[in-house]
């Protein structure tokens, strides 16, 4: 058995709870030659490690905070959607320290999977430019026109471009 690799879960206040909790427990469940830990990692802009209220308003406890350099090496940055990403798409500060940390996961040799409009904070720290992906059906119209440079694929249930992956619903990126 190898050893196990580590999952960073971006996580924000509003973030869709199926997102983070569908594909953690295929991941952790399917993946027995690889098994992985899963650090819960809260918004940069606070002090310690804390509470995140998910969609459903559940409240999650995060260990880490966004930032760079992280405190530890994720081999798969998850990001999920959720309404709460909205504010997400103008925040300087969050965006840089994502951009950052896909970064150093992709440079790493690691995976960034995006869940729903998980692509949609990708594509605002400018990583998806010129890249195909996809995004939640109902939310496609209102938020793909701002991020003209990223090849949107509108019919596609996955996407996977190299060591980036992105789903376009909720459901859609754990039937493969």
């Amino acid at each position: 058995m190898s050893s196990a690799k580590t999952i960073g879960v971006v996580l924000f206040d509003g973030f869709e709870t199926l997102d983070v909790y569908g594909p953690l427990g295929l991941l952790v469940s399917a993946a027995l030659d690889y098994p992985y830990n899963a650090v819960l990692i809260g918004p940069p802009n606070t002090k310690s490690p804390g509470s995140v209220l998910s969609s459903s308003q559940l409240p999650t406890m995060t260990s880490e905070t966004l930032q760079f350099p992280p405190i530890q090496k994720y081999d798969v940055l998850l990001i999920p959607g959720g309404l709460g990403n909205r504010p997400l798409l103008n925040d300087k500060t969050y965006l840089n320290a994502l951009e950052k940390n896909a970064e150093a996961v992709l440079e790493s040799g690691g995976t960034v999977l995006c869940v729903c409009t998980g692509s949609i904070l990708l594509a605002a720290t400018g990583i998806l430019d010129g890249k195909p992906a996809t995004t939640n059906k109902k939310a496609y119209d209102g938020l793909t026109p701002k991020y003209p440079k990223v090849r949107w694929k509108r019919q596609a249930r996955w996407v996977v471009d190299g060591q980036i992956i992105t789903s376009g619903g909720i459901t859609a990126g754990m039937v493969r």
